[in-house]
């Protein structure tokens, strides 16, 4: 994929895909639109779908051998060659199948718009904009070659040439966040306004929530700001961000925080680290009834290595905010950073249930039930949540090293071996191989890496199987 820009949400088994692309699940988005693709084989958008996901997600090699195939087999079909364009990683090979797509067929709307995001990648931002205004002509629906329209102004710092993009677009494509998003930036003045009327275009795209709670946060309609956040949230529980700017805006509502005291916890991220404290200690001393004040500067004073006032703070923190997740989780994470792992597992087993999509604090409850000298408990716990995330390496290497600290090495093997078949990344093959190594489960592991490699067809494990011969 070359510089290419995400478009609205799709109806049916595509949108279902990019939902679950939101929450996380990639190898659910992937599977879907897989199935989709299968039994509808003429729809571009989720070709498109497809190429992305698997390209972002690193095996992009694969990919590209698909649609060189298709190509062969459909030598004279522009969307073949349009699909290959988008599929290619090099951007001269990329504009080669796009010019190919349009010998074929000049008014291919998407082949002009791949054009268009290769010209950009190159800045030449006259030629792509050229481009991308044949693509828009030729089919106004393309919400991507508005986007990239929209991006070359903004590039280019253009205010006044990207708002008229961003008003076209949305006539154009009103159920596309990106312009109503745009605009909100665009046109300070009347950024809720936009943003309100995305919001009932597209109510469930959580950025565009997001935006419009942050646009009243601004504006300081905390009641209207609570709203706003909670549904950002219900679309994308994830999103930490959001959910510890919702908590300020709660305490502001409770009389706990004001306004400027949010907004300087909020700015905190961007401060140098002693310039922080200084900020952090004001706001604490104005608002000592805050949990959040005191939950930010615990966070900084751990991560700074201040052990008493972190201690002070974090407990502060979880006994204003008590039941939060977050401030349970991040005293839980202290107290195992101390090793007082009883204290701990207690918090983050509670954390781990009100967030149970964070592979980090479950791999963290469980290490901590390690620390209570329940360690063959701990490795159950830790398998579960690997199986639970399989494409996140923290659940497997947590779970690897109690298996050898448990002196089971083969079974340590096994489980890297696992989490290298739904991601090959090269940090889990490298732990894999160093694990062999050094236990002399050398031939345990070439067996896993020679069934990795004709499962996958990926160089990588064959090259490492035959590294362990040596």
């Amino acid at each position: 994929m070359w510089a290419f820009c995400v478009g609205p949400a799709l109806a049916g088994p595509v949108e279902d895909a990019e939902a679950r692309l939101r929450l996380g699940d990639v190898g659910g988005a992937l599977e879907t639109v897989r199935a989709h693709v299968a039994s509808v084989p003429g729809d571009l958008s989720a070709h498109e779908l497809l190429i992305d996901i698997v390209v972002t997600t690193g095996d992009g090699s694969s990919v590209v051998q698909h649609y060189r195939s298709r190509t062969e087999d459909r030598p004279e079909e522009a969307d073949a060659w349009y699909l290959l364009g988008r599929a290619e990683p090099s951007p001269q090979d990329s504009r080669l199948a796009f010019e190919k797509a349009l010998s074929i067929d000049p008014g291919h709307a998407r082949a002009w718009m791949g054009v268009g995001a290769v010209r950009r990648g190159f800045g030449a931002a006259a030629d792509a904009t050229d481009a991308y205004e044949k693509a828009v002509a030729l089919d106004a629906s393309l919400a991507e070659a508005w986007n990239g329209l929209l991006a070359l102004e903004l590039q280019a710092g253009d205010q006044h040439g990207a708002r008229e993009v961003a008003l076209r677009a949305t006539e154009a494509v009103p159920q596309d966040p990106e312009a109503w998003l745009a605009l909100g930036v665009l046109e300070p003045g009347r950024s809720v306004a936009h943003l309100e009327k995305a919001a009932a275009l597209v109510p469930e795209e959580h950025r565009v929530w997001l935006a419009l709670a942050r646009a009243r946060f601004d504006a300081e309609s905390w009641t209207d700001a609570k709203v706003a956040y909670g549904r950002a949230l219900e679309i994308l529980p994830i999103d930490g961000a959001a959910r510890a700017e919702l908590g300020m805006v709660g305490e502001i509502i409770l009389g706990r925080l004001d306004g400027q005291g949010a907004k300087t916890l909020l700015d905190i991220r961007q401060a140098k680290p002693g310039v922080a404290r200084v900020k952090l200690d004001k706001v604490v001393a104005s608002h000592p009834g805050s949990g959040w004040a005191h939950l930010v500067r615990g966070n900084v004073a751990h991560t700074a290595g201040d052990v008493a006032t972190a201690e002070a703070d974090l407990s502060s923190a979880h006994k204003i905010l008590d039941p939060s997740p977050e401030a349970a989780a991040a005293y839980g994470l202290f107290l195992l950073g101390e090793k007082r792992h009883r204290e701990a597992r207690s918090l983050l087993a509670g954390a781990t249930a009100a967030r149970p999509w964070s592979d980090g604090l479950a791999v963290a409850a469980a290490l901590a039930r390690a620390g209570m000298d329940e360690r063959d408990e701990a490795i159950v716990e830790l398998e579960a949540v690997a199986v639970r995330f399989p494409r996140q390496p923290a659940p497997a290497t947590a779970l690897a090293r109690l298996l050898l600290e448990s002196q089971r090495p083969g079974e340590a093997v096994d489980a890297l071996a696992r989490a290298l078949m739904a991601n090959p990344r090269l940090a889990l093959l490298n732990t894999l191989v160093a694990v062999a190594q050094q236990t002399g489960m050398e031939a345990r592991a070439k067996g896993h890496l020679q069934a990795l490699h004709e499962a996958t067809g990926d160089r990588r494990f064959d090259d490492a199987a035959k590294a362990l011969d040596s």
